[in-house]
């Protein structure tokens, strides 16, 4: 299992999430969520001022944003008790499609019933699976509805939607102990 891995896996998935963007015609970047609607603070880490209007985004750093992320991210999703390397990317499938499809996802590659939260089904599942084949798969379903899908929300991110750059990572276990 990969207890302990969130410290290895979010510089890999902040890697692709970018640093600080301050773009007017960006809505996220808005404490008010529109362009013009209260303060342009930015994004960072993928933390937008439309989210989190009280912080202080162009100041935020790694240690700052990990909580965000283990409570939005890591814990909904189960990753600390995923194998390594299925639990970067199930994380960041989450990070950049929501909890809800990562874990729909993933129950559907593990064969476990797909209800779209991680469970003692899912994580036994997960756990018996071949785990590169469960990589590929997660990564192949996710490159797939990102091709299918009018992507917007992939600006910035280096790859664009068509590229899934964690896969490789967890494939050959880059720091997340695979």
């Amino acid at each position: 299992m990969a207890k302990g891995n969130i410290s290895a896996c979010l510089p890999i998935t902040l890697a692709y999430e970018g640093g600080f963007t301050a773009d007017r015609r960006d809505p996220g970047n808005w404490t008010g969520g529109a362009v013009g609607k209260g303060i342009l603070k930015g994004t960072k880490y993928g933390i937008a001022a439309a989210s989190y209007p009280n912080l202080d985004i162009a100041k935020l750093t790694i240690a700052d944003v990990r909580p965000i992320y283990e409570r939005n991210y890591w814990r909904p999703l189960g990753a600390e008790a995923l194998p390594a390397g299925l639990d970067l990317v199930t994380f960041d499938f989450g990070v950049n499609s929501g909890t809800a499809r990562a874990a729909r996802t993933l129950q559907a590659v593990v064969g476990a019933r797909v209800d779209g939260a991680v469970g003692a089904e899912t994580l036994k599942k997960a756990a018996a699976s071949d785990v590169k084949k469960s990589i590929q798969s997660q990564c192949g379903a996710r490159r797939r509805g990102q091709l299918a899908a009018d992507c917007g929300d992939c600006r910035g991110r280096r790859g664009g939607c068509g590229g899934v750059g964690v896969e490789g990572a967890a494939e050959q276990g880059a720091g997340c102990g695979l």
